[in-house]
């Protein structure tokens, strides 16, 4: 009887104490039989190392490592050392305040020996703070024929997203830098290697609350920075390392630029940084003749119309 291979959850946490353990019990209760949980923490300030070390005496056969980092360094580095950390054929990230159907892993595996891809991954249900689903992701979805998730407008890899490591080897790694988007800094590298899958079914939950940093205000500049380096880095890599891969097109590349600035503009006028604000809309003003929808005119408008 052969044994599965080996999967590794990969578990990045950071206050998430009051979350973690219905994260593990998911895993626990997973139909997949050969698992690892490598939880790293970076840095918390609550209880979570205590809530973990808990876990692992309540489950003593459960095969989960924990680890530390020695100072905050966010998620891109944290994740990239999961990665290290772990021993699996395959891995997953699972965010620790998120769960996963118990059937997750067994889908997304056998999607895998439909071929060689270096992703299998399915959908997701959107949910309130108490896990309650309120509808699917409008994100994740199949790829065009054509596109790739890095390129394609609708269609998109997404969580739950299950990776070859042997895949994963031939490209240069997550980002360590990047403080968010490092998950589709990790899709874009792998689907240049091998063909992506999607499994059309909702495996996995994620939960809205004031502590994504997605939804967190104070995160809004942070975040576009980050997006605006994840977009240009990986178009100049896969423009001179796999230039075979589709990649986005010059007025693609033009059109984020534009609205890259226009959204710091709109962030700085909020902040009440006029001279800020100005300086980004001139310098979107630079792709306006990239603009198929005249977003400059329209935001030159609202603006007016505000003040």
């Amino acid at each position: 009887m052969s044994v599965s291979p080996l999967i590794s959850v990969l578990v990045a946490n950071y206050n998430n104490g009051c979350y973690i353990t219905e994260t593990l019990n998911s895993v626990v209760a997973q139909t997949y039989d050969n698992i690892e949980i490598v939880i790293l923490d970076d840095c918390s300030s609550d209880n979570s190392l205590q809530i973990i070390t808990c876990y692992q005496q309540q489950y003593p056969q459960l095969n989960l490592l924990l680890r530390q980092n020695d100072t905050n360094h966010g998620v891109g580095y944290t994740k990239h050392r999961l990665i290290e950390l772990s021993h699996g054929d395959y891995f997953i990230f699972l965010d620790p305040d998120d769960t996963i159907t118990p059937d997750c892993l067994q889908t997304l595996f056998n999607a895998h020996l439909q071929g060689e891809y270096s992703i299998t991954y399915a959908t997701h249900w959107l949910c309130n703070e108490q896990l309650q689903p309120h509808r699917l992701s409008d994100w994740a979805g199949e790829i065009p024929i054509g596109e790739t998730h890095f390129t394609a407008a609708h269609g998109h890899i997404s969580a739950p997203a299950l990776c070859k490591r042997a895949i994963y080897n031939q490209t240069d790694g997550i980002n360590s830098n990047l403080l968010v988007a490092e998950d589709q800094d990790l899709y874009v590298k792998m689907e240049e290697i091998a063909p992506v899958l999607f499994v059309n079914q909702p495996l996995y939950y994620y939960r809205g609350h004031d502590h994504n940093m997605s939804r967190n205000d104070a995160h809004r500049l942070l975040n576009l920075q980050e997006q605006h380096k994840y977009i240009e880095d990986n178009f100049l890599r896969r423009k001179k390392q796999h230039p075979e891969v589709p990649n986005l097109t010059t007025r693609q590349l033009m059109q984020h630029r534009m609205h890259y600035h226009l959204s710091l503009s709109r962030y700085f006028f909020q902040q009440k940084q006029h001279t800020k604000a100005v300086r980004q809309y001139l310098l979107a003003c630079r792709y306006c003749l990239f603009d198929n929808k005249l977003q400059l005119i329209k935001t030159l408008i609202k603006n007016a119309n505000k003040d």
